[in-house]
């Protein structure tokens, strides 16, 4: 570190959500893309039929914060 440089701050934990508003995974590592966190919200549930598809959110179906997400790639 150089003499201009500060330490702002530290990360504690780390977690990845991989499928929008279910529950995530507590991550030892990650890839940090121009995207954002690889794996990070990389799915969402949807509704049928398939004419009128909507993201499935809180609010239409409650139960799915209670749902655990995880991906099978190893982490980077």
């Amino acid at each position: 570190m150089t003499s201009t440089q500060r330490v702002l701050g530290s990360v504690v934990s780390l977690w990845r959500y991989p499928v929008k508003s279910m529950m995530g995974e507590e991550l030892n590592v990650a890839e940090v893309t121009k995207g954002g966190l690889l794996g990070d919200r990389a799915y969402a549930l949807v509704s049928e039929p398939a004419s009128a598809w909507l993201l499935v959110s809180l609010l239409a179906l409650a139960g799915v914060v209670r749902w655990n997400a995880s991906t099978n790639a190893r982490n980077p």
